[in-house]
């Protein structure tokens, strides 16, 4: 993993061009990262979907009881009426409202977790190629510029590995 940058006459510094960001961590976490929000994707039309059923459990529980799958389910279940649907379909519901914000959190989290360490390790590997520059770089560039510049261009790269993980994860959900 490397990172390359160019100080030009108009850019000292700012101009830092990404080559390759793919160490074996990052890789990982970014697997990582695609198989959460698909999964937290399907966990967001879950609810969608089950409301329905939960609606009309709430208005008319003779047509759920009518679908033989739920009338054989409820009878193993110990279920005997109509009437009695509802708290089980209440149950289901709120447990998936709550996993779904569960994983909404928790996938927040980890995406921003990762877009921590994709930063950590893009500020660390472009301040040593600044202290690894040539002296005549360091001489003829103040020290003040460089770090302003630097700090910059990782704000930048931070802001657009953010916009792009925002457009990963809307795409899966």
């Amino acid at each position: 993993m490397h990172i390359c940058f160019e100080a030009t006459d108009n850019f000292p510094f700012s101009s830092l061009i990404l080559c390759k960001l793919s160490s074996k961590g990052n890789n990982i976490s970014l697997i990582y990262l695609g198989i959460l929000s698909f999964i937290t994707g399907i966990s967001e039309s879950l609810p969608v979907i089950i409301i329905v059923p939960f609606l009309t459990v709430i208005n008319n529980p003779e047509k759920i009881w009518e679908i033989s799958f739920f009338k054989e389910l409820s009878l193993s279940l110990n279920i005997n009426s109509p009437q009695d649907l509802l708290i089980p379909f209440l149950l289901i519901f709120i447990f998936v409202i709550l996993i779904n914000g569960y994983l909404k959190i928790f996938s927040t989290k980890y995406k921003n977790n990762v877009k921590a360490g994709l930063g950590h390790e893009l500020t660390t590997l472009a301040f040593e190629k600044l202290l690894y520059s040539t002296y005549e770089y360091q001489m003829r560039i103040p020290s003040s510029k460089n770090i302003n510049d630097f700090n910059e261009a990782i704000r930048k790269c931070i802001i657009y590995i953010s916009a792009f993980f925002d457009i990963a994860v809307a795409s899966l959900s």
